[in-house]
């Protein structure tokens, strides 16, 4: 929630603030098509938060569910993609401020995750043991991240690479 906190703000002072001068501007003109706009914006910006908010994830069965509004359901056994990318919010990127965005992605659907959430670690936990289950082989970006994150994965792939080489 407390992630959340800012954009239910954002989203409500953008709605009031739009909409409002749309009831200002008493003749149609450029400016009430614009403000509608940003109202439309707005309104979507804060239904989207909203979503986020009353979504929630589990693991059950060998699937990983993300149960809310527009839920889905990924089986674990079928992932054939797990990306961690790393945004951040300083121009230096020194690693101070900013979020992970875990995507798993199964032949029909994907699910992401942003790391703001409670249970983050143990979400990355069960990528890390999908991983190893299927045999899946991470881009450099998602292996940096990960070791990065604290769950390196890069002696895992090394040494499952030796096994097959042999």
């Amino acid at each position: 929630m407390n992630a959340l906190r800012g954009d239910y703000l954002r989203g409500a002072i953008g709605l009031f603030v739009t909409v409002g001068l749309l009831i200002a501007a008493t003749k149609i003109t450029i400016f009430q098509y614009i403000f509608a706009a940003g109202a439309v914006l707005f309104l979507g910006f804060f239904l989207r938060t909203a979503q986020r908010h009353l979504t929630t994830f589990s693991f059950s069965n060998d699937s990983f569910q993300a149960n809310g509004p527009l839920g889905k359901s990924i089986s674990l056994p079928a992932v054939i993609d797990i990306r961690l990318r790393y945004f951040s919010t300083r121009k230096d990127r020194t690693g101070e401020g900013g979020w992970f965005e875990l995507t798993i992605r199964d032949p029909k659907s994907k699910i992401s995750v942003d790391s703001t959430i409670n249970g983050f670690e143990q979400i990355m936990q069960h990528c890390v043991n999908t991983i190893h289950q299927n045999k899946l082989t991470p881009s450099e970006t998602t292996i940096e991240n990960f070791s990065s994150a604290g769950f390196p994965l890069q002696n895992h792939l090394s040494s499952e690479n030796e096994i097959t080489k042999n």
